[in-house]
């Protein structure tokens, strides 16, 4: 981490460098005592060591906590640090309305599957209901000479399993919807 913040901060070394050789050129080409410039340098080198020590600090406290906030999705808005100048200012409001949206997506999306849900237990519950009228009115008939038919009907009906087939309607739909749902999120 603390190499990546020396490459971001690279520039500004450099510069420093440039401005400390420029004095003690300068002071080389008057021929004047190169301790009046080396002395200062060092006091400011170490003074801009602390700084850089203390910024570093301060960026690794930040990146830490935006780790812990990209791992989070609903409350993102609560835990952002307070912005610091005008472009964190916008980043945050991107991240805003970014979670604003994908909240809206999430609760859309719940919504439509409860309603795929109840769609398909109510359809099997009417499947289920015509099944159960056959089988009574069969079990219901009196007529000796139709029974060996009627009973062949009610063994074929009773292989129909009815949970089955609401699993797998259910799923297709599940399907259907997670298409959809990739389908509207591009």
């Amino acid at each position: 981490m603390f190499f990546s913040y020396l490459k971001q901060i690279y520039k500004n070394i450099l510069i420093y460098i440039l401005f400390c050789s420029i004095f003690i050129i300068s002071f080389a080409l008057y021929r004047l005592p190169l301790k009046a410039v080396i002395y200062p340098m060092l006091i400011c080198s170490v003074i801009g060591a602390f700084f850089i020590f203390i910024n570093f600090i301060s960026i690794k406290n930040k990146h830490t906590l935006l780790s812990q906030i990209s791992k989070l999705t609903d409350n993102i808005n609560d835990i952002l640090p307070k912005a610091q100048n005008i472009q964190e200012n916008d980043y945050q409001n991107i991240i805003h309305s970014l979670s604003n949206e994908y909240n809206n997506l999430k609760i859309k999306t719940e919504k439509k599957y409860l309603d795929t849900i109840d769609y398909y237990t109510v359809w099997v519950h009417q499947i289920k209901t015509p099944i159960t009228s056959i089988r009574l009115n069969i079990q219901n008939e009196d007529s000796d000479e139709d029974m060996n038919f009627r009973e062949s009907e009610v063994v074929e009906l009773k292989e129909i399993d009815t949970e089955d087939i609401k699993k797998e309607l259910i799923r297709r739909m599940i399907k259907e919807t997670d298409g959809d749902r990739f389908e509207e999120m591009r």
